[in-house]
């Protein structure tokens, strides 16, 4: 699809130095989880990583509010380039409450530690690509793969995109540094759904 990797990308610097502080509360649960974590990564299997951890840490974020939802398991169709793009995706943050309608955030994630295997990347771009010929905009998009404790996030915009280094998730510094990159992402999307509304009404008002 002309795709470009870039190794260096503002975009995703500003994303990854975002910091936000979780309550007292949430540190406790995030600790929990990363200690359940450290002692499961290697056993679990891709649901029971989805299930055990990922879920209730994404959680955590609440990434959802007026307009705007986190969906799993959602069928995502376009057609990029007169090629027709149909699959599921793990986790979709998109505006719509109840359907997923702009899609602005993903996450895949993919048990088994793969050395050398792009499909886990593939996959996400895949998404995020049909996802630029569904929104019609020219809004970069933000994702993120997870191979059992590592996390590495992606953003996608036009036709470049860049990845992260990966953060361990074991370690609970860098599990704060996720927090906050999640943190941004639901505040990007909130700035989304605003503008999608401001867009909505600027139609309905230019209608003759």
């Amino acid at each position: 699809f002309g795709l470009k990797k870039v190794q260096t990308m503002s975009l995703l610097d500003d994303w990854l130095a975002a910091k936000h502080t979780p309550d007292t509360s949430e540190q406790a649960t995030i600790e929990y989880l990363r200690l359940r974590l450290s002692e499961m990564n290697l056993s679990w299997n891709e649901d029971e990583l989805k299930f055990f951890f990922i879920s209730p840490f994404v959680s955590l974020i609440r990434c959802w509010g007026k307009g705007f939802n986190t969906f799993s398991q959602r069928t995502i169709k376009g057609v990029v380039q007169n090629i027709p793009m149909s699959g599921r995706v793990e986790v979709i943050v998109a505006s719509g409450e109840e359907s997923p309608r702009h899609p602005y955030f993903f996450i895949h994630e993919y048990k088994p530690s793969v050395k050398g295997s792009h499909e886990p990347v593939g996959q996400l771009l895949a998404a995020m690509i049909t996802a630029q010929e569904l929104n019609k905009t020219d809004e970069h998009l933000l994702g993120c793969y997870v191979i059992g404790k590592d996390w590495q996030f992606v953003v996608l915009e036009g036709n470049k995109y860049a990845i992260s280094d990966g953060f361990v998730a074991t370690s609970f510094e860098q599990l704060l540094k996720i927090y906050s990159a999640l943190i941004e992402v639901k505040l990007y999307v909130e700035k989304q759904v605003q503008s999608e509304k401001k867009d909505t009404a600027l139609m309905v008002n230019n209608k003759p």
